[in-house]
């Protein structure tokens, strides 16, 4: 928090001078890129353990 204090409020202001373009004070959100990275086949496996996981704990809990 103080850092980003300092740069917004010390560091940005001085900046200015030297650059021929603005740079906004916080990043928006809605001016990001989106990334879809393609699904590895690590992830795969990962995501069918975690969902088999799920399955037995609900299974467990069904039985309890």
């Amino acid at each position: 928090m103080i850092v980003q204090k300092f740069v917004e409020d010390w560091f940005l202001k001085r900046l200015h001078s030297f650059l021929k373009f603005k740079i906004p004070p916080h990043a928006s959100k809605t001016t990001e890129a989106l990334r879809n990275w393609p699904e590895s086949e690590k992830d795969k496996v990962i995501i069918q353990k975690k969902l088999k996981l799920k399955q037995e704990k609900e299974l467990e809990l069904a039985a309890a």
